[in-house]
């Protein structure tokens, strides 16, 4: 969100070709701004900030601000999460599932939900936790092999919670 509506479409320009989107190159709140961009470039703006809730997405659609939306789960859960892709389908827009710091159980959780749907097509980012900023809460930890999370093929989330661990850092009230 660094860019001037006029910055941004010089970046933009130059790097047609060279990058497959540019997620937020503007201030949220300027649509006209990323309206004008996204008619004159050929790279797709992926949204973030300016898409927090379900009218947010269903409005930059409409507006062909966006090329691409991205969806963090602990922001917009479960339910708007689903209710987000099915607006990203309805527009033939390509959706990724991206992180917000998670723990490994947070992790499974948003691998979970990417699986279940098929326009959640595009890259998704979930390997934060891997950047050793806590303790694992898992029993088993996820497995990224050839550059790709494994789903894990167990109930719910698929994994097994470390009580010990989850008890550890339990606060109590």
């Amino acid at each position: 969100m660094a860019y001037s509506r006029i910055d941004a479409l010089k970046v933009m320009s130059a790097l047609e070709g060279v990058i497959d989107c540019l997620e937020e190159p503007m201030i949220a709140w300027d649509n006209e701004g990323r309206k004008d961009v996204a008619s004159r470039v050929s790279v797709p703006i992926l949204s973030d900030e300016s898409t927090f809730t379900v009218a947010d997405v269903y409005h930059q659609i409409q507006l062909g601000a966006i090329g691409e939306v991205d969806i963090k789960i602990p922001r917009t859960g479960f339910t708007l999460s689903t209710k987000i892709v099915h607006l990203a389908e309805c527009a033939n827009i390509p959706v990724q599932v991206s992180l917000q710091a998670e723990t490994d159980f947070g992790n499974a959780a948003c691998l979970q939900f990417a699986s279940a749907y098929e326009q959640i097509s595009l890259p998704c980012e979930f390997s934060y936790y891997v950047d050793d900023i806590g303790d694992n809460l898992l029993k088993s930890p996820l497995v990224i092999r050839d550059g790709k999370m494994l789903l894990p093929g167990g109930p719910g989330m698929g994994v097994k919670p470390d009580w010990e661990k989850v008890e550890k850092y339990a606060i109590s009230i």
